[in-house]
């Protein structure tokens, strides 16, 4: 159950609706790993003396269902995601694939070019120290990083990336190089949402939760078969894209290139290119800074399973996924 705050709009009183997760589906569960003794089917009761526990993380438990259901909610309790320092995404099968065209989607360090910058490790939105600073150096021209995928004539691609705000330097989405002889840019400013764009179908930025990220996006249809480079480079306060570096910085986070006209759910590539049929609810990731139980909502979606991945090695009690009941007061 959960409470959220709020007033009645016709009404002069305070009222607080309450949330419980009361359709709680069945299915056939299983996980990517599990520890003797603590397999996925004992997180499927409503006890909270057994658990579901991976030997290693990352891991995930899912449910599948017979015949497509309607979800907006899951519900975990007696867990130690908290202490864990574990973060958590929830994710449901969806009838498409998801597909990432870049290599190493956030492993920048082994992109194929950097130009007047440097990366360095810090924080992510998922809880990871994955993102990676986009350090401009002391020279005078452009800063940037780069790598790139084929495209094909006429379709529309569309790349995205978590990014954290600066508010001394812009940051540039682009498509270049060969598929795009006319650029693609999209330019960020300092509030998180795009400024100037050109080349572009769309573009688009999302906030993720309260962590203060963005994921931005720019959608823009290929001119020619061949090579489409994505570029991210850092702009000074003026737009400028070659300039005087002073040592300013912006962070980035997991990149993805797809043939798509907007950017589906992120999902990270390795050394080859990632697909998936796993869309998570959201762009962002459960955070737990504590040990209490969660229910959390999302957009109600029509699936045929729902899946919990977790970043590390934690111990999950119960499991619950179905619909929300809204309530017009207090619980």
């Amino acid at each position: 159950m959960t409470y959220t705050p709020g007033h009645a709009a016709a009404s002069p009183y305070p009222m607080t609706h309450a949330r419980i997760l009361w359709d709680r589906l069945t299915g056939t569960v299983s996980a990517t790993s599990a520890a003797e003794g603590f397999e996925a089917a004992l997180a499927d009761t409503v006890e909270t003396n057994s658990w579901w526990q991976p030997v290693a993380a990352p891991a995930s438990w899912q449910i599948e269902f017979a015949s497509a259901q309607t979800v907006d909610a899951i519900g975990i309790g007696a867990h130690t995601l908290g202490s864990s320092g574990a973060s958590a995404r929830v994710e449901y099968l969806s009838g498409s694939a998801l597909g990432n065209l870049l290599l190493y989607s956030q492993d920048f360090a082994l992109w194929p070019t950097l130009t007047g910058a440097t990366l360095v490790a810090t924080a992510a939105p998922d809880g990871s120290t994955d993102a990676r600073w986009l350090t401009e150096d002391t020279s005078t021209g452009m800063h940037y990083l780069q790598s790139g995928f084929t495209a094909v004539a006429g379709r529309t691609y569309t790349l995205s990336v978590y990014m954290r705000p600066s508010a001394d330097r812009r940051l540039r989405l682009a498509l270049v190089g060969p598929a795009y002889a006319t650029p693609a840019v999209g330019d960020v400013g300092a509030d998180g949402q795009f400024y100037s764009t050109s080349g572009t179908t769309a573009v688009s930025s999302v906030p993720v939760g309260s962590t203060g990220w963005f994921r931005v996006s720019i959608s823009a249809t290929a001119q020619a078969s061949g090579t489409a480079n994505v570029r991210f480079a850092l702009l000074d306060a003026a737009g400028n894209t070659s300039y005087a570096g002073t040592g300013n910085a912006i962070r980035i986070f997991g990149a993805q290139a797809e043939w798509r006209t907007f950017a589906a759910p992120y999902i990270r590539s390795l050394s080859t290119s990632a697909t998936s049929y796993w869309w998570a609810v959201s762009d962002d990731w459960l955070l737990p800074s504590d040990n209490s139980a969660i229910l959390h909502l999302f957009a109600p979606v029509s699936t045929l399973g729902l899946r919990l991945s977790i970043s590390k090695v934690a111990r999950i009690g119960v499991i619950g996924t179905g619909r929300a009941l809204a309530m017009p007061r207090r619980g």
